[in-house]
């Protein structure tokens, strides 16, 4: 093995020490029950729809170019509704408030979904002149789909927590664990 490789092997350890720390750091904050506030669950997708609108501006899809974005963006809700389901929503009795606590298979999950989009990009952008489809349209795709992701994430919570929070209050001590 030459100095090269054995410097890029390093980084690539490195690399991987630090994704385990915070990724260790990450799943203890969020296996720890914290308040959710139902009020501000729509200013993040909002800010993201935002974002995502703007940067397809600079391309927009065209034609048959938006049944993959449109796709893509039903993708990314579905998988947005299922890492939702996965976190876990209670009322405080006392408070009447909501508090959310993530799940160990939230986290697999959320990893396993960047992981898959990482390794698929690659591919789709070294492949796009082979599969007609142009590197901005695997952007643009991505791009809705993860706007997809956080806009249901923020849908099905918002949904439960607003259902918690119009139960009376001594029917909500009933149903805690």
């Amino acid at each position: 093995m030459d100095h090269k490789q054995q410097v890029q092997l390093i980084s690539y350890a490195v690399f991987g020490l630090i994704i385990v720390g915070v990724l260790g750091l990450r799943m203890r904050r969020m296996m720890q029950s914290r308040p959710f506030n139902v009020q501000n669950v729509w200013i993040l997708p909002a800010v993201f729809v935002g974002v995502t609108v703007l940067s397809m501006m600079k391309q927009m899809p065209v034609g048959r170019e938006w049944l993959w974005v449109i796709g893509a963006f039903v993708i990314g809700a579905g998988l947005g509704w299922f890492r939702a389901k996965t976190i876990r929503l209670t009322l405080h009795p006392e408070a009447h408030t909501v508090m959310a606590q993530g799940s160990p298979l939230a986290m697999v999950f959320l990893l396993a979904v960047f992981a898959i989009r990482f390794a698929l990009r690659g591919v789709l952008a070294a492949e796009s002149g082979v599969l007609g489809i142009s590197v901005a349209l695997v952007d643009n795709a991505f791009l809705a789909m993860a706007c997809g992701l956080f806009v249901a994430r923020a849908v099905e919570m918002g949904i439960r927590a607003t259902k918690l929070l119009s139960q009376p209050r001594a029917s909500a001590a009933a149903i805690q664990p």
